[in-house]
């Protein structure tokens, strides 16, 4: 009975995935680099370099956004990447506010240079009633304590992302780069079964160069493809152009369906519970 009951929830969370949401959440990148590097990184951030995208930009994007979705965005995340490596990091949340005043705003964090942050920075948190997301990494228990004596001390909401780990575990995708085409293609080589069975379809949108993507792995994938100089056919259909878009509808719609990149993807071979450790750049680490 467990296991037909496991079954339906399953079935229902294929369907659901198929459906248009109401509202729109997403995520926006500070910046693509980091500065821990995991193992296997979902955004691909140890290809990464440091470039630092464009506030004007992102302002004209999140008020295009507020008109085409009716302020119907209940969430935004700024990360990476690491966000904090960006010195700008303050200004997102005041653009946010500016032209979505009722939209939640998280920071989602690794926590090492939050020690590091001047007056402009925990100022726009507190105005701008940013939530802190921080993941405890092991990088020693002493410096763990004092970023959140930090966060403490000045007064901002909070949390720890992964406080029901003892210790930050690692899961690692598989990305299939001899996927070339949609041809022949069956069962789980199929965009359509990797979406319906995927957690993050739908539910991991990325704002990016004007574009939302209904998941960071197929918004980043031009790192991987960048950095290992592979035979990946990114899709202008990957994304949807927010200033193309006509409607609130068409936006909610397209996030709601596979993407060309899916195909790439093999959700059946993903692992989780590994060690944390640093990326070595080897292509191994997504394959």
């Amino acid at each position: 009975m467990e296991d037909i009951n496991r079954r339906i929830e399953r079935l229902e969370e294929s369907v659901i995935r198929l459906i248009p949401k109401p509202s729109l959440n997403f995520s926006y990148h500070l910046t693509d680099g980091c500065n821990l590097n995991c193992r296997g990184c979902w955004h691909f951030a140890p290809l990464a370099g440091r470039e630092m995208p464009n506030v004007e930009d992102f302002e004209n994007d999140i008020k295009r956004l507020a008109e085409v979705m009716n302020e119907e965005i209940c969430l935004i995340s700024l990360f990476g990447g690491e966000p904090l490596l960006n010195p700008e990091a303050y200004k997102y949340p005041y653009i946010i506010r500016k032209h979505l005043p009722d939209t939640k705003i998280e920071l989602l964090t690794n926590g090492t240079l939050i020690p590091n942050q001047g007056i402009e920075f925990w100022n726009s948190m507190k105005k701008n009633d940013v939530v802190i997301e921080w993941t405890r990494y092991p990088i020693g228990e002493e410096k763990n304590q004092y970023i959140e004596e930090v966060l403490k001390g000045e007064d901002v909401e909070y949390r720890v992302f992964n406080a029901f780990e003892k210790e930050k575990t690692l899961s690692q995708i598989v990305i299939d780069v001899n996927a070339i085409g949609n041809n022949g293609q069956k069962g789980r080589n199929d965009a359509r079964w990797q979406w319906i069975h995927c957690f993050r379809a739908g539910d991991c949108i990325q704002l990016k160069n004007h574009k939302l993507y209904p998941c960071t792995t197929a918004a980043n994938a031009h790192l991987l493809k960048e950095y290992f100089g592979l035979d990946i056919r990114l899709s202008h259909f990957d994304g949807i152009d927010i200033y193309k878009a006509d409607s609130r509808k068409e936006i909610l719609e397209f996030l709601s369906k596979p993407i060309p990149f899916c195909r790439y993807c093999r959700v059946e071979r993903e692992s989780f519970g590994h060690n944390w450790e640093r990326s070595n750049k080897d292509l191994a680490e997504w394959t």
